[in-house]
């Protein structure tokens, strides 16, 4: 494999929260690049960007929604992401909805719908198993109120098995 002068390619990912305690709702949406799946939102952050920054700046070129303010909740590095050997590096945030900000919709086209789960409906074991599979560690992270341990967990890429993603949670 080649290599690459470019050693780290990412963005920011998160989803939004509205409400407080356990009237709390989370925003996922639904892509038609992964169809059975719930989402996180978000995307690539551009050169000279952070990933807090791509996070905001997505939500809102995709779904209209301002977001107030964020938490990270971790990240996570898949090796050899693209065929300059370069490392995918993702960010994740819970973004907080402003409270002036217009109800979020869908409005890329590969976009299908935005959605919104009560932090009960979240919690009922067969709404998590619809979600992207790397994206539950983090909001798992985040309805356990990031009291879980900082660690690291390895396991292998969903689209190349030879390659690894390792999470660093909070």
């Amino acid at each position: 494999m080649p290599q690459s002068s470019l050693t780290s390619i990412g963005g920011g990912y998160g989803f939004l929260v509205r409400g407080e305690g356990d009237q709390r709702e989370i925003m996922l949406v639904k892509d038609s690049r992964w169809p059975n799946d719930l989402n996180f939102v978000g995307g690539a952050q551009p050169k000279g960007k952070l990933p807090h920054d791509a996070f905001v700046a997505k939500v809102q070129e995709k779904t209209g929604a301002v977001v107030e303010s964020c938490t990270y909740l971790g990240s996570w590095q898949r090796t050899n992401a693209n065929s300059e050997g370069a490392n995918d590096t993702c960010c994740f945030y819970a973004g907080v909805l402003s409270a002036e900000s217009p109800e979020p919709e869908a409005k890329e086209s590969f976009l299908n719908s935005v959605h919104w789960f009560s932090i009960k409906d979240l919690s009922q074991e067969g709404c998590l198993k619809t979600l992207f599979s790397p994206h539950f560690l983090f909001l798992n992270h985040y309805l356990n109120e990031l009291k879980t341990l900082p660690r690291h967990r390895i396991e292998q890429d969903f689209e190349n098995p030879d390659n690894k993603i390792v999470y660093n949670l909070g």
